[in-house]
C-alpha cells in the first residue's frame, strides 16, 4: 500500500463535464483527485484526456507522470493498493491514453474497490496542470 502522506503539491485544474476542453477549474494546490465509484469494482484500466496539441493553447499543462491508488472504502481513508504508474504522453496522437493497472500486488489480488485516487506527479512543464477527463475502466464483482 502507498503513503499517501508524501503527495507533491503544486497548482492543477480539472474540466468541467460539460464536454468544452477550454472550461477547466482550478481545484486548488494539492495533486490528487479523488473518485469514488459508484459501487465496488475490479478495475482494469484509467483513461487520462488532454485537449489533442493541434486544439490545446498550452500542451504543457498535460500531466505527465502520475500514480493511481485504490481504496476498499468509499472515502480513500484506508490503506492504498498502488494500481500502478503512468506516463501521459504528449505526442502520441491518441489525446485518450488507457493505462492498465495492477490487478495484484505484492503477489494478493487486488479486491473490488470502492474509490480511486489520481496523484498527479508532474506535467510537460507549465506551473499548473490540466485533466480534460479521467475514466474508470472495470467489472462488477
Amino acid at each position: 500500500s502507498e503513503d499517501v502522506s508524501k503527495l507533491r503539491k503544486g497548482r492543477y485544474r480539472v474540466a468541467k463535464d460539460d464536454g468544452d476542453p477550454e472550461r477547466e477549474d482550478d481545484v486548488g494546490v494539492y495533486a490528487t483527485l479523488m473518485v469514488r465509484l459508484s459501487g465496488p469494482v475490479y478495475v482494469s484500466s484509467v483513461v487520462l484526456e488532454h485537449p489533442h496539441k493541434e486544439v490545446s493553447a498550452n500542451v504543457e499543462t498535460a500531466i505527465q507522470d502520475v500514480r493511481v491508488l485504490g481504496f476498499e472504502d468509499e472515502d480513500g481513508v484506508g490503506n492504498a493498493w498502488e494500481l500502478g504508474r503512468f506516463r501521459y504522453d504528449i505526442d502520441s496522437e491518441d489525446w485518450a491514453q488507457e493505462f492498465y493497472v495492477a490487478t495484484e500486488v505484492d503477489g494478493e489480488r487486488v479486491p473490488p474497490l470502492h474509490s480511486i485516487m489520481l496523484a498527479i506527479d508532474s506535467n510537460w512543464g507549465s506551473d499548473y496542470s490540466c485533466l480534460y477527463r479521467f475514466r474508470v475502466h472495470g467489472r462488477l464483482p
